[in-house]
């Protein structure tokens, strides 16, 4: 979705559900998206369509089940993937990344014993958003589609290359910026979290269309839960009431790995729209030990990878936030103070309309 399409969907009359659902989606498809809710209206409520069916719960064990689909997007595009060449953007490791796309997207691939990553992130109109390829030895997942079908077809390109079967696909959240690229992915087994799951089936019917963009189809939902994908540990967790109402994260303990999705940014703004900044810090802090720890490869929802420390560093910002909120009123107020106690942090955008949203929950 271009900008202009977005302000042309939010000159248009909702009610106030749909108004406030909206807002959530271009705060975190469209860091650029200066969201003002300026009416609301009450239109006579249409025939409520046939519910689309419920997916059966399952655990990480029963996912395991899913069938395993090998690729059969196009083959990737030579311009697409150039040779590997030293990039602008520096995980705090000091390594570059591996790959820049034509979009101006970023892939490092890091390799953590029998683990391998590749860690997407995409350029500054994309948020900064991430997506996780986790590759097995005789599988991969990809966790998150991005924010726009063009990445989503990005990242399957990319994915072709690996030569391995796609077993699984997952979604973090119920953020648009990690599930609307999922049309490059729609043959594959997808899970989330419930909520997620029943944002999606409930909340995207009543939102305009979106050019490419469709709504997933869902094989399962998850809650906690642990396995083993050859000799590799992999548990599942979830942190609720954090960023969003429930964040998907994957730990892989004998490789000290977190897929931490936005309950992690690394050098950017986050979206503060849920107003559930104890809790968020909370969640982080029930993290193990080894998670929090500089040897630790933290793969974030939104930044570079990073390690252990950011941690620490996401929950001074929290902390700064509730500050912030207890002591000033405006807006403008609250977020120039946060600017300016981390000056060298991206995404003021996303700032600016997560400030906006949550003085809506004052």
């Amino acid at each position: 979705m271009r900008t202009s399409d977005l302000s042309r969907a939010c000159s248009r009359p909702y009610s106030r559900r749909q108004a406030l659902a909206f807002a959530s989606l271009s705060a975190s498809l469209l860091p650029g998206c200066q969201f003002l809710i300026t009416r609301f209206v009450e239109p006579a409520p249409p025939a409520p369509p046939p519910p689309p069916p419920v997916p059966a719960p399952v655990t990480a064990a029963t996912a395991a089940a899913a069938p395993v689909i090998a690729p059969t997007a196009p083959p990737l595009p030579s311009a697409a993937l150039p040779p590997p060449a030293p990039a602008p953007l520096v995980a705090p490791d000091g390594s570059s990344a591996t790959f820049v796309f034509e979009s101006g997207a970023h892939m490092w691939v890091l390799t953590r014993g029998a683990l391998k990553l590749h860690h997407y992130l995409t350029p500054e109109p994309g948020g900064r958003a991430t997506a996780v390829v986790v590759e097995f030895a005789d599988r991969v997942w990809v966790v998150d589609t991005l924010g726009a079908p063009e990445y989503g077809r990005e990242l399957r390109y990319y994915v072709n290359t690996l030569n391995k079967p796609v077993a699984r696909v997952y979604f973090t959240h119920e953020h648009p910026d990690t599930w609307s690229g999922w049309s490059a992915f729609s043959e594959f087994p997808t899970f989330t979290t419930r909520e997620t799951e029943l944002f999606l089936r409930t909340v995207m019917p009543t939102m305009p269309a979106r050019k490419d963009v469709l709504v997933p189809r869902l094989a399962g939902v998850l809650g906690h839960g642990d396995e083993r994908i050859g000799n590799v540990r992999v548990q599942i967790r979830l942190a609720r009431d954090a960023e969003s109402a429930a964040l998907l994260l994957l730990m892989f303990p004998d490789q000290n790995v977190l897929i931490s999705s936005d309950l992690i940014y690394q050098k950017r703004h986050p979206y503060l729209g849920n107003r559930q900044w104890a809790r968020w810090s909370e969640q982080l802090g029930q993290l193990p030990d080894w998670a929090k720890s500089p040897g630790a490869l933290v793969l974030p929802g939104h930044g570079a990878p990073t390690d252990g420390r950011a941690v620490a560093e996401m929950r001074r910002y929290l902390q700064a936030t509730q500050e912030a909120f207890a002591r000033l009123k405006a807006p403008q107020e609250i977020e120039n103070s946060l600017r300016a106690q981390f000056p060298d942090y991206g995404g003021a955008e996303l700032l600016r309309v997560g400030v906006a949203h949550a003085m809506l929950k004052r």
